[in-house]
């Protein structure tokens, strides 16, 4: 298998059980996979699809990591055509 192949797998496999986790709690999600750079990847994609609602995770980097990483959430936040929840890592 390619490495672009595994990685498909690999991300509906995890898309899987983050549905399984949200029916469990009533929630109905549904999932997708695009390939691109991620912050523009998700706004079009909120876009195209007409998303009510997008739910996008942050990984509570700091201020310096930020600024030379970028912020997918942060993008997407200031950039959606929708409202954004963004949803923090619980404090282990």
């Amino acid at each position: 298998m390619s490495i672009q192949e595994n990685q498909k797998k690999a991300a509906l496999a995890l898309l899987g059980r983050a549905k399984e986790i949200c029916a469990k709690h009533g929630v109905v999600a549904e999932t997708m996979t695009e390939m691109g750079d991620p912050k523009n990847v998700i706004c079009e994609a909120a876009e195209k699809h007409k998303i009510q609602l997008l739910i996008v995770g942050s990984h509570s980097r700091g201020p310096i990591q930020r600024a030379f990483l970028g912020s997918v959430s942060n993008y997407c936040v200031h950039n959606a055509k929708c409202p954004v929840l963004v949803v923090r890592k619980p404090v282990e």
